[in-house]
């Protein structure tokens, strides 16, 4: 009798630990995912080199959330998009790959040179499949709007003669002063080059002469047109981006700047992955985190972008209807520039 009830005790506790370890099973089996492959795979290469038109700010950012969410050192360049895309098609007819990834505002540099790059799909970038579908290629993906505008020194500028248009800076008094006003040259990329193409069709030759009759100044791009603005060598720049404003205000220094919604232009910038890359995997785990919302969000709050994902913390305000997207093409249109650029003293380089 006893025996029996020793045996119905043993099989109650081993059915009891049998229903345990069923339980706990699936925990402990959980097969690895593609995402687990893919943070294993980078990890063992350690590192990523990143070329990068974005601002400093959001390079410096972005770059250090990513190492510190994943231990793998992001060797940031940061270049306007002009040197960028020198540099790297230099490197590629050379046969070297530096940058495993590129952010870069020039389209047709990655749709006309197909065979550097690596195409994109759900499977090479986890999480490709669920971001907007607006915002993504075979080759490349978009990570940010960037609204172009005027960006003027707060300490030369006074509240009541702050820009509204670009018209105001050739109808109000207060800009009248030779060198008052700074333009982004259009020469430095193609982004710039579409803003003068726009400002040409909305206003015509008499908006340039009265420029020029004010005495306006070239500045080399964008970003060191606003350092000038924020040092006082000028009052107010033409063709300023909010990340480069925001970088330099960050650092103190005394900017305001306006996203001008009539005419509306500016830029995208876009990422994409190079073939043949020392650090593939790197770039793809690089890659996702810049898509993902907590890549996002950090890029937002390096402050200058509007995000595909919408209206997340930091982000500027999405681009209004009449945005004009960018004509690629102009910049390369030589006879166009020769017959236009000289309205600002300037000749097709």
């Amino acid at each position: 009798m006893i025996d029996r009830m020793h045996a119905r005790r043993r099989g109650v506790l081993v059915a009891a630990l049998a229903g345990s370890v069923a339980l706990l099973a699936p925990h402990a089996a959980r097969a690895q995912t593609p995402m687990d492959a893919l943070i294993a795979a980078a990890k063992k290469e350690g590192e990523v080199v990143v070329y990068s038109s974005e601002s400093d700010k959001q390079v410096a950012d972005t770059s250090k959330a990513f190492e510190a969410k994943y231990g793998i050192k992001v060797q940031g360049v940061r270049l306007v998009s002009g040197t960028l895309t020198s540099r790297y098609a230099g490197e590629r007819k050379g046969g070297t790959v530096v940058a495993d990834a590129v952010v870069v505002s020039n389209d047709p540099f990655v749709l006309d040179n197909p065979s550097w790059w690596v195409p994109l799909d759900e499977s090479v970038v986890p999480g490709y499949g669920k971001f907007p579908g607006y915002a993504k290629g075979p080759l490349f993906v978009t990570l940010n709007h960037n609204v172009i505008g005027i960006a003027w020194n707060t300490n030369l500028v006074k509240p009541a003669d702050e820009p509204k248009s670009y018209l105001d800076l050739v109808n109000n008094p207060a800009f009248a002063t030779r060198g008052s006003i700074l333009y982004a040259d259009p020469r430095a990329t193609p982004s710039a080059m579409n803003l003068f193409k726009v400002l040409v069709e909305k206003y015509g030759e008499d908006y340039f002469r009265k420029l020029m009759d004010r005495g306006v100044a070239i500045a080399p791009g964008s970003s060191p047109g606003v350092q000038q603005i924020a040092a006082g060598a000028n009052k107010v720049l033409i063709g300023n981006f909010a990340n480069n404003a925001h970088s330099v205000i960050a650092a103190g220094g005394p900017v305001k700047y306006l996203p001008v919604p009539d005419p509306s232009t500016g830029v995208d910038n876009r990422i994409a992955l190079s073939s043949g890359a020392k650090h593939p995997n790197a770039a793809r785990l690089y890659a996702a985190f810049r898509m993902s919302e907590e890549g996002q969000r950090v890029m937002c709050l390096a402050k200058g972008s509007t995000s595909p994902l919408g209206d997340l913390p930091g982000c500027e305000a999405a681009a209004p209807p009449g945005y004009i997207k960018t004509d690629f093409g102009v910049y390369q249109d030589k006879a166009w520039q020769a017959k236009h650029l000289p309205w600002l003293g300037l000749k097709p380089l």
